[in-house]
């Protein structure tokens, strides 16, 4: 019975099923008896869905997509593979056809027939060969214009790449699942190896190693250490950065489902009606699969980085194991071989040595020789251990500081501009090795470089010499014959085969360490290079945040007990008794250099007035028919320098014996450098309280107001009585290893700041002497300085005072700093203001002369008018001028013309130099400056040739393509450079003449020609 119902059932289906597919057949055939017959393009094939009732909205056929599955460490998931499903399609026909064709509708690369069967879902896929197969067919399209072609064919090898996207990910998502289900039993044997205990390092040592042998092991070893170091990093950035990507994936897994779902959006308003809408939809489908394939990978992955939680860190740690037993194999290899290096060597070097000493004197210089070559070998093998040690050192060295810097720059990202940031930031800054101590190391391979070179040289020609020692031997017997002729030849024949046949082996061992040796040189230049560029990275990095973060906790009332507390510990007595032992000591181990010392000091003391009224003779004007000279001059202001030497000299040599002393401490050290510090600052006070001292250089030789200097002396008399021992207990206080210092050292630091600021706003107050003398001197009254005396005065009041606003508000470091370079920066005011004021006066001695020499013709002269102070005035134009030029020569008015442009030009040139100046001054210190480097405008190749040394000491030529970048600060030097060298091209012809040209019997119109040359000669170099 249920046999029976089941069959009923059955044929009921089958009944139903073939009506629905003669339904189906009668519907197609009806639409296409409505539509003319003719060849289609495939692209352009309509639905059977476009073709119902308007009332029925036009959908398109969906994808059928499903999120990924979930995936466990033992199941593994295929790709996901979306199926194209597309609706039926018929053909059109030629009448239609011809219709669409001018509105862009391409014919595909094979046509049907009205009767030809509808593609099914499997042969109408995406896959690449159909978007070939569509890029082949637009190609061959001719009534297409250009422009549409192009639009078509980059939509479709968008979609091209889409696919190629969505297959790169699915491998991607194989590989991952594979990892995933690999998790449990890289767990077990993980587990595994770390239960195992850490193997001892065993050596097993050939017997009678050669050194090629010896070497290549080592070299192995080596690289397997970089390997197992390379592992180990990667393993512990897997474990850093694991929470990290996690968090990554579930961003961009969020952002790429709204991008799906966008794109499913935008394909269900896309149809095929069209050639256009068509590729639209194509590349729109590409790119859903493309997305939906990255969204299921980053998923795994996401699992995956899940999944291994437990096992990164073990494997980090294994990796770590690794790279520690390999790192103390190559060490106990390292420290076998160089151990055998010198026992071989010496052996050998002894055994050589008896051989010499036991041999015949004839054949005495031929054992001595190979005695000499083993002894070398000896010392080569002793470089070849201190290079290794050091070059292990310096690597170690790198290493620390890349682990300190990727973690100081974590620590500076996370914890930001706070004082603990500044106080880590500053004890980083600190412990920094100096630049000198990588000078030392450079200075020592370049000068041993060339001398290994050379012996290498020298120990492969003698090694080519020996090629065949019997033969060599055959030949050398001749020249034994008279002195060994009573002995048997065939004998003697044998001891020097055996002599050079030692040789022989010496040299080629010898040669083997001698490369090594060089091998090791440069790596250790490479090696200490590359620490030093680390070095300096580190520092710019901390010298550009440092600044700028709070060092230390705002001033407050403890920090005045801490100073109190400091004081009482400075004034110590067993610490200035420790200066006095040390010193004291000193004087007796070096009584000549005490004494010369003394004896100077002395004598500069009693000689003070005789130098000054050799001073005062050589700065007396000269009257107008005389001739002058410059040499006096310059030599009054050497005297000056020399009378302001006295106590300075005194701390220099104080200070000297104390920080270089052979039993100076750390403290003595410390006085000493304090003594230096305060020497130079001293020295620039005195040199310029005897510049500006009554009836001094200043007045008589610069022409200085009186009432000006007397300012600026009685400023510089208060600066020596209080800011020279300020200045030594402030370097004191930097002594780091006495307690209260700190607050010590803050508190002084205010108060020298505070002292600047009270000694320049008297001297440049609007109404003080030293202002009110310049506006009333004819010469200076239209100087920069009276002109804008009131923000002159403003800056130097405000800029000392903020440094102690902003030590006493915790950015002591950087209000330090500062105040250096403040210092610094009027010390290089002061120099181009002497080196101009001294070049003006080589001016007014050629003018002076210049005048002496026409008086007599009768020409109306320049005037005397280069001590003006030009380089203040507003506009360069002369304080004075002839009266009456209209009579004066040729030569007097070329001879003018020349002053005014020397004039110029030293305007221009301090300018420029104090620019400069001020620039390398500040540059270590503001960022602001540096900051135009980053900005690259293009890239230039350069191509570099470079030496490169092989083992064998042959050198050969590499040329290799460098990429430098050209910044917006290079662009601004150029600049720079093009408009110093036109100001200076305009204005060289006068210095030209004043040197060169008036020594040379010439016309004027030669000296002009010559003039023009020059000038044009200067501008085309500067372009360049």
């Amino acid at each position: 019975m249920s046999s029976i119902f089941a069959s009923a059932i059955s044929c009921r289906s089958a009944t139903l099923m073939v009506g629905y597919l003669v339904f189906v057949s009668m519907a197609g055939r009806l639409t296409q008896a409505q539509q003319p017959s003719g060849d289609a393009p495939a692209a352009a094939l309509r639905t059977v869905a476009q073709t119902t009732t308007q009332s029925t909205p036009q959908t398109l056929p969906s994808f059928p997509l499903h999120p990924p599955q979930a995936f466990t460490p033992h199941a593994v998931s295929s790709p996901v593979q979306i199926p194209a499903t597309e609706p039926a399609r018929l053909p059109l026909g030629p009448a239609e056809a011809n219709s669409l064709r001018p509105q862009g509708v391409v014919l595909a690369a094979h046509t049907q027939t009205p009767d030809a069967p509808t593609a099914s879902p499997a042969e109408d896929a995406l896959t690449p060969e159909k978007i070939a197969s569509e890029i082949a067919a637009i190609d061959a399209v001719t009534a297409l214009d250009a422009e549409a072609k192009k639009e078509l064919v980059e939509r479709l090898n968008k979609a091209s790449k889409w696919l190629q996207d969505e297959a790169d990910w699915a491998r991607r998502k194989s590989e991952l699942d594979i990892q995933v289900a690999s998790i449990p039993e890289q767990l077990r044997v993980v587990y595994e190896e770390l239960a195992k205990p850490s193997p001892p390092t065993q050596i097993d040592f050939p017997t009678n190693p050669t050194v090629p042998q010896l070497e290549t092991k080592l070299a192995e070893l080596r690289h397997q250490v970089e390997i197992d170091e390379a592992a180990s990093k990667t393993k512990d950035d897997e474990v850093e950065n694991r929470i990290k990507r996690i968090s990554e994936i579930t961003k961009e897994v969020a952002e790429i489902d709204k991008k799906i779902a966008d794109a499913k959006i935008q394909l269900n308003t896309l149809t095929d009606a069209d050639l256009s809408s068509r590729i639209k939809q194509l590349e729109q489908k590409a790119r859903l699969r493309g997305r939906l394939q990255q969204a299921a990978t980053l998923k795994a992955e996401q699992q995956r980085w899940e999944l291994v939680a437990e096992l990164l860190p073990m494997q980090r740690d294994l990796a770590k194991r690794n790279a520690s037993n390999s790192k103390k194999l190559l060490q106990s290899w390292q420290t076998t071989v160089d151990t055998w290096r010198k026992e071989e060597s010496k052996r050998q070097a002894a055994e050589a040595r008896r051989v010499a000493e036991n041999s015949h004197p004839a054949l005495k210089s031929l054992a001595t020789k190979n005695a000499v070559i083993a002894e070398h070998r000896i010392q080569t093998a002793a470089g070849i251990e201190r290079l290794a040690k050091t070059i292990k050192e310096i690597a170690e060295q790198s290493k620390q500081y890349e682990e300190s810097f990727k973690e100081l720059q974590e620590k500076v990202e996370h914890a930001g501009a706070t004082s603990s940031t500044g106080v880590l930031l500053l004890k980083q800054r600190d412990e920094l090795p100096p630049a000198s101590q990588f000078h030392a190391q450079a200075a020592f391979v370049q000068k041993a470089m060339p001398e290994a070179h050379l012996k290498l040289l020298e120990l492969n020609q003698w090694h080519r010499e020996m090629s065949d020692p019997a033969e060599m031997a055959s030949e050398m017997l001749s020249s034994f014959s008279e002195s060994l002729a009573d002995y048997d030849q065939q004998h003697v024949l044998e001891v020097i085969t055996g002599l050079l046949t030692d040789r022989h082996d010496f040299l080629d061992k010898a040669s083997l360490d001698q490369n090594t040796y060089l091998q090791n040189l440069n790596d250790l230049e490479l090696a200490n290079q590359a620490l030093a560029d680390q070095v300096h990275e580190f520092r710019q990095y901390l010298d550009q945040r440092v600044m700028w973060i709070r060092s230390t906790e705002p001033m407050r009332l403890r920090d005045l007990q801490q100073a109190f507390t400091g004081m009482a510990t400075l004034a110590s007595p067993s610490r200035w008794l420790e200066v006095l032992r040390i010193s004291g000591g000193e004087l007796l181990r070096r009584p000549a250099g005490a004494i010369a010392v003394v004896s100077l000091f002395l004598l500069l003391l009693l000689g003070r007035a005789r130098l000054l009224a050799v001073q005062n003779r050589l700065t007396e004007p000269v009257a107008s028919d005389q001739s002058d000279t410059y040499l006096p001059k310059v030599a009054a202001l050497l005297i000056a320098v020399v009378l302001s030497a006295r106590w300075p000299l005194l701390l220099l040599a104080i200070g000297f014996r104390l920080k270089y002393a052979a039993g100076a401490t750390p403290w003595t050290q410390a006085v000493g450098q304090s003594c230096l510090t305060t020497m130079v600052f001293m020295w620039g006070v005195e040199l310029m309280r005897e510049i500006c001292r009554r009836d001094g250089m200043g007045e008589r030789l610069f022409h200085w107001p009186v009432r000006a200097t007397s300012a600026i002396r009685n400023m510089l008399e208060l600066t020596l009585l209080l800011g020279t021992p300020l200045l030594s207990l402030l370097q004191l206080s930097q002594f780091g290893e006495l307690a209260g210092l700190k607050g010590l050292e803050r508190t002084l630091f205010v108060l020298a700041m505070v002292l600047t600021t009270l000694q320049y706003g008297i001297l440049l107050r609007p109404q003080g002497r030293l202002l009110e003398s310049l506006g009333t001197d004819e010469t200076y009254h239209s100087s920069i300085f009276v002109k804008l005396k009131f923000p002159i005065w403003l800056v130097a009041m405000v800029a000392p005072l903020t440094l102690a606003v902003l030590s006493a508000s915790g950015y002591h470091f950087s209000a330090y700093q500062l105040s250096a370079r403040l210092t610094e920066t009027s010390g290089a005011i002061i120099g181009v203001l002497l080196l101009h004021h001294m070049l003006l006066i080589w001016l007014d001695v050629k003018a002076h002369n210049f005048r002496a020499q026409t008086r007599s013709s009768g020409e109306v002269a320049p005037q005397p008018v280069a001590s003006v102070f030009s380089f203040v005035s507003e506009d360069g134009e002369e304080a004075e001028e002839v009266e009456d030029q209209a009579n004066t020569t040729p030569l007097v008015q070329s001879q003018l013309k020349s002053y005014q442009e020397f004039r110029d030009l030293l305007r221009y040139a301090a300018v420029i130099g104090l620019l400069c100046s001020n620039y390398f001054i500040w540059d270590s210190v503001l960022p602001a400056l540096r900051v135009l480097d980053q900005v690259e405008l293009w890239q230039n190749i350069e191509k570099v040739v470079e030496k490169s040394g092989n083992r064998e000491g042959n050198e050969s030529l590499i040329t290799t393509e460098r990429s430098i970048p050209t910044t917006l600060t290079d662009l601004l030097m150029a600049v720079t450079i093009f408009c110093g060298t036109l100001t200076v091209s305009a204005r060289l012809p006068g210095l030209l003449q004043l040197t060169i040209l008036e020594r040379i019997p010439m016309d004027h119109g030669g000296r002009q020609a010559i003039a023009i040359l020059v000038r044009y000669s200067v501008t085309l170099i500067g372009l360049l």
